[in-house]
């Protein structure tokens, strides 16, 4: 068994788009048998946690690096245009990709224990070979 966490910051008017993208993404876990938590708080923050067979958590990143920027373009939220919100999911799909190799853990280990990375808007996202 494998598993990881994650925490990300987000713009809060963001938050029925990152709601949705959450929901996508649990449904993704379930169909592949992970377990899967996640929260969305109204000013900004969230979190998801993975826990499964560690071929399967890649497979469900490569699953979701495939799928949400594209539930991310057919979500409604007034804020964006169809091309900004794939790219808020690509955004989504680095911090997920980044913390399953650890990337974060040097932020914690060099001092600063509060880091949180935040949502940026993506062309592309971080692959991780499955």
């Amino acid at each position: 068994m494998a598993g990881f966490d994650a925490m990300f910051r987000f713009h809060s008017d963001d938050r029925d788009l990152m709601v949705a993208l959450m929901a996508a993404a649990r449904r993704r876990a379930q169909a592949l048998g992970v377990r899967w938590h996640s929260s969305v708080s109204a000013d900004g923050q969230g979190y998801c946690r993975m826990d499964g067979n560690g071929f399967w958590l890649d497979m469900l990143l490569e699953r979701m690096r495939r799928d949400l920027p594209t539930i991310a373009e057919a979500t409604p939220a007034d804020r964006h245009t169809p091309a900004e919100r794939r790219r808020l999911a690509n955004g989504l799909i680095d911090v997920l990709c980044r913390s399953r190799v650890s990337y974060y853990d040097r932020y914690y280990e060099e001092g600063q224990p509060d880091y949180v990375p935040r949502l940026r808007r993506l062309r592309t996202s971080e692959v991780v070979p499955v």
